[in-house]
């Protein structure tokens, strides 16, 4: 198949990993896929193409920057386009939660008003500098959303990262050739790095027993803020938190204000991390948002590394099951707190979900796996669309 693919995310963590992963293991599977990063690129070469009669058989866009410009550009030489979402285009605020306290409560089909009404209150939600760019250029978003459902309602397919999105997507119009496929994980995850115990990676401190890994970095709707204060109220002197990835100034998190147990290590190479995953007892993944998807309860699942989030925040939650190869919490934190402590003290449930979360890697979040997913959906798109 001769692919064209557009992505100006390409270098970026989280969702340019899963278009890097996409083009390697498509090419690998025999696919031609040429690689855009700027759209008049994306223009010239098609008008060259049409000009020799040998157009890609389609064009795939990743990551929704430029959306509308490449659904012209696609139409105009009528190659079909399938778009691949992995964020909540389907709320202004692209969070889908109202932060009426620290957990806050879902809201799938927030109004105009309800939107604005949020840009103005989410005290928790972003920085003081994101919050006043997202007030004032309300109405600029609101419109650009609209705009880009509209092409989604046209476009000949469109790929989502889970169920949650595919419903939120019906539920604000976009109604057909709605597929779900997870971001693929590199086949290389499911390999243990060939270490043992706390040798596995240089973050561990042997002193603890156990140790709980966070990856999300310092934005509050990853949810950083109250794993702390959960993991402080259990007073573990046997267990480090160990918290992976950017803390910045406006995430007001002071590193140095926390006990010694709560180590904050910044961004970690993916080496590194896999160690991790292999090392740590369970993956901490309390995402306030309803998750597109959330690469590091996938990569961790891979790992056999347990994961423990939220109940209906989506990401982990659309794929797996509760005491059966993950962990999953009730919004408040009393329920957390008891989610944590069973993890930490029963060793055999944790063996049970990580070993059965790797199975389900396996058989469904590896590339290898996701790619004949797609190649299946681009070959339907195709069928349906001709």
């Amino acid at each position: 198949m001769n692919i064209c693919l557009y992505s100006n995310t390409i270098e970026l963590p989280g969702g340019g990993t899963s278009t890097r992963i996409t083009i390697d293991y498509l090419r690998k599977h025999g696919h031609k896929v040429t690689l855009f990063t700027d759209t008049e690129e994306l223009k010239k070469s098609l008008a060259i193409l049409a000009q020799r009669n040998s157009l890609p058989d389609i064009v795939l866009h990743h990551n929704i920057i430029n959306l509308e410009k490449v659904s012209k550009i696609a139409s105009k030489y009528s190659v079909p386009l399938i778009v691949t979402i992995n964020n909540l285009i389907t709320d202004v605020n692209g969070l889908h939660i109202e932060q009426d306290d620290d957990f806050g409560k879902v809201i799938l089909k927030p109004g105009i008003f309800k939107s604005f009404y949020l840009s103005l209150t989410q005290k928790r939600i972003h920085t003081k500098k994101n919050k006043l760019l997202s007030i004032i250029f309300f109405i600029y978003r609101h419109l650009r959303k609209k705009k880009r459902l509209e092409v989604l309602r046209k476009a000949a397919g469109v790929i989502v990262t889970s169920s949650t999105l595919k419903k939120l997507l019906i539920l604000h119009g976009v109604k057909r050739h709605i597929y779900v496929c997870p971001q693929p994980i590199d086949d290389s995850m499911l390999s243990n790095p060939g270490y043992k115990g706390y040798k596995s990676s240089k973050y561990i401190n042997p002193y603890y027993k156990h140790h709980i890994l966070y990856v999300g970095g310092g934005e509050p709707f990853k949810g950083i803020h109250l794993l702390i204060k959960a993991f402080d109220a259990l007073k573990r002197n046997d267990t480090e938190l160990i918290i992976a990835g950017e803390i910045r100034k406006a995430h007001k998190i002071n590193i140095y204000d926390y006990p010694k147990n709560i180590r904050f290590i910044g961004q970690v190479s993916d080496k590194e991390l896999k160690a991790l995953y292999y090392s740590v007892d369970f993956l901490a993944f309390p995402s306030l948002w309803l998750e597109a998807f959330g690469r590091a309860w996938a990569e961790a699942a891979c790992c056999a590394c347990p994961t423990l989030a939220f109940k209906g925040r989506a990401g982990p939650y659309d794929y797996l099951k509760h005491n059966v190869n993950a962990y999953f919490a009730d919004a408040n934190y009393p329920s957390f707190i008891r989610a944590i402590k069973i993890l930490l003290d029963d060793k055999s449930l944790r063996i049970k979900l990580g070993k059965n979360a790797k199975k389900f890697a396996r058989n469904n979040l590896i590339a290898s796996v996701a790619i004949r997913k797609l190649e299946k959906i681009y070959k339907e798109v195709l069928a349906n669309d001709g």
